[in-house]
């Protein structure tokens, strides 16, 4: 699938690794953005690790997930 969205900031997370976040959250019944997001901020480290979610800059085990702006694509 191409990926639409416009250069910058939310290029940090390719759009698949956006899509298996998304997935994850309709498939446990969450419809809204917020709710989507909720669920992205609510993953442990483990599970952020198997989902291949990058490292914070300067961070060896932190990893971060996508915020409300890249699923609301502004």
């Amino acid at each position: 699938m191409p990926d639409s969205r416009t250069r910058g900031r939310n290029h940090l997370f390719p759009i698949g690794l956006v899509l298996r976040i998304v997935a994850m959250a309709l498939l446990s019944g969450r419809r809204e953005i917020t709710e989507i997001n909720r669920l992205g901020q609510g993953l442990t480290q483990i599970q952020r690790k198997r989902l291949n979610l990058p490292l914070k800059r300067g961070s060896k085990a932190f990893r971060k997930v996508p915020g409300y702006s890249v699923y609301y694509g502004s």
